[in-house]
């Protein structure tokens, strides 16, 4: 692989979605550089259940929610140059 990462993937609610060829992780942003993973799967494990991203999504809002951070809580949006510093998607 050129990449051992491929971009990030924002989804709904300010949640990121990383992707690496086998894995999806996801989570938030706290602050610029500072992801917080919730929950960990296999690429495989997604494609066989189809629909389950939206649950994934879920238990990280939900988890967030829960969390006794000072605020802000999380970069809002969905644009990965306010999460990441050196974000970057040439080769």
């Amino acid at each position: 692989y050129e990449h051992q990462f491929k971009p990030l993937h924002p989804r709904s609610e300010s949640t990121w979605e990383l992707k690496t060829g086998d894995l999806r992780i996801f989570g938030w942003f706290v602050r610029m550089d500072c992801f917080i993973a919730v929950v960990a799967t296999t690429k495989a494990f997604i494609l066989e259940h189809q629909g389950i991203v939206a649950g994934f999504v879920g238990e990280v809002v939900r988890f967030r929610r829960l969390l006794d951070l000072d605020p802000p809580k999380l970069i809002e949006g969905d644009d990965p140059n306010a999460v990441v510093s050196n974000y970057d998607l040439a080769p």
